[in-house]
């Protein structure tokens, strides 16, 4: 038995992030019917457009990666230390 694995376009990542991003808000969102009214390829700017249709605070935050080198919390110290 094959498998065959495809490598996802950024549109179609982005569409993953986007309805996984709206169910975590508690919004139904269907990805067909995103996909069929913001187009194929849903990037920064589609994002935001969905998520003001959906009455959230919808903006675009850019993170240098230095809030990365102190874990907040018990969870993410143990990920980044790599203990157990």
């Amino acid at each position: 038995m094959s498998v065959t694995t495809e490598t996802p376009t950024p549109g179609q990542s982005g569409l993953a992030a986007l309805v996984l991003l709206l169910r975590f808000h508690g919004v139904g969102a269907d990805p067909e019917q995103i996909r069929h009214r913001f187009g194929h390829e849903i990037g920064v700017g589609e994002m935001l457009r969905c998520g003001r249709e959906f009455k959230l605070k919808a903006r675009v935050y850019m993170s240098t990666g230095d809030g990365w080198r102190i874990p907040r919390s018990p969870a993410s110290r143990c990920c980044a230390t790599g203990a157990s």
